[in-house]
């Protein structure tokens, strides 16, 4: 929980890498815990595509907003 509130803290100035970063994470401990005990591959199943659905789509907004700021950046050189 700490390191995603970590994160969480450090998103606005670096979105992308905090999003790829807690994806990566929550893989991580998901594999980790299938690994410990397979049940737990369909259970919360909703809850981890959900939770993948959102920071999936945080990165794909994170990157749009580093193209729209580049290309603002050209129209006021």
């Amino acid at each position: 929980m700490a390191l995603f509130l970590t994160l969480y803290a450090f998103a606005r100035s670096w979105p992308r890498l905090c999003l790829g970063l807690g994806l990566g994470l929550f893989w991580t401990i998901n594999v980790v815990y299938i690994a410990y005990d397979p049940s737990m591959m369909l259970k919360g199943i909703v809850v981890k595509v959900v939770f993948t659905m959102a920071l999936v789509k945080g990165l794909q907004s994170a990157s749009r907003a580093n193209v729209l700021q580049r290309d603002l950046a050209r129209v006021f050189e």
